[in-house]
């Protein structure tokens, strides 16, 4: 069982390096800039959003992934800034990142506007490869372990918003350069990291005055590696409270429930459950929860309800 278990957290450390690199969060419906730069300031306020994500949780070395965000309108909200920090950790490896956001909105009337954001930052990677168990001995490529590997990063991200829907696209790693490659404006020359194209879009329909249904879908796509989406469907009542039934193509059936017992302030819940049969059969369930702070002035308050 225990050999099991270690080949198990070298599939998923070897899927983190070679498949779907970009992190994974089942609340980026409830946190736009998550996964586009250019939802940085999309709001009329300072918005502070803290994520935790427990994936797995039957598996020894299972992914644990925290993030914290924030990010406030500028210049009569045409411009935003944002600050990204994530920790993420899977098997004997870890990798931390900040980010900076800019975004510039570009408003076609008082209701729909263009975001148009960069992000860059750093990720930082370590990983114990000395504490693995090796059956080849003498393998040289777990000999010694990856200590403060820097990779600076730029992606890119467009957001077309109104008031009940909204159309995004955006490239998180459009650029990154690591150490062991050279430096080229090429991300396949430079890095061992590939780029992800995430496309999302959402609309609002209004059943009546205190009920709204909202269906969404994201979808990935990275070169080499199976092509993904998610499709959701959220029920709203009131602007108070959200619940979300959703399916990850080969991946997982997703319930969430969002709470917003105050203006400012939100709390939601996720709960993953895995529909491959080789992960159900080791437990492969996930947790992950977000809270979330609205700094809002009373004369910034908008009229109508915010969805995204």
């Amino acid at each position: 069982m225990k050999k099991i278990y270690l080949s198990l957290i070298l599939m998923l450390i070897t899927a983190m390096s070679y498949g779907q690199q970009e992190l994974q969060m089942s609340h980026y419906l409830f946190n736009g800039m998550f996964w586009n730069p250019g939802y940085t300031g999309s709001n009329p306020y300072m918005r502070f959003t803290a994520m935790y994500r427990h994936q797995w949780t039957s598996f020894p070395g299972a992914p644990r992934t925290g993030m914290f965000s924030a990010d406030i309108p500028l210049v009569h909200n045409n411009m935003g800034l944002g600050l990204q920090v994530v920790s993420d950790n899977i098997g004997v490896s870890s990798m931390n990142e900040v980010f900076g956001n800019y975004a510039y909105q570009v408003k076609f009337n008082k209701k729909m506007a263009l975001g148009l954001g960069i992000r860059a930052g750093v990720s930082i990677y370590n990983a114990r490869l000395s504490d693995l168990l090796i059956w080849d001995e003498g393998d040289v490529e777990f000999d010694t372990d990856i200590r403060q590997m820097t990779i600076p990063k730029v992606g890119f991200g467009a957001y077309f918003h109104g008031e009940n829907f909204y159309l995004g696209a955006s490239i998180p790693t459009l650029w990154a350069y690591d150490r062991d490659h050279e430096l080229n404006i090429d991300i396949n020359n430079s890095s061992f990291l590939r780029r992800h194209y995430l496309i999302s879009g959402a609309y609002v329909f209004k059943l009546g005055k205190d009920v709204i249904l909202k269906p969404s879908v994201l979808t990935k796509y990275v070169k080499n590696a199976p092509f993904q989406g998610d499709l959701n469907l959220t029920v709203g009542y009131k602007n108070m409270a959200f619940l979300t039934f959703g399916y990850r193509t080969n991946a997982a059936a997703i319930a969430m429930i969002e709470i917003r017992p105050i203006d400012a302030f939100r709390f939601a819940y996720a709960f993953d459950m895995s529909t491959p049969k080789y992960l159900r059969m080791y437990g492969g369930t996930t947790h992950e929860v977000m809270l979330g702070y609205d700094l809002i002035q009373k004369a910034a308050k908008y009229k109508s309800p915010r969805y995204f």
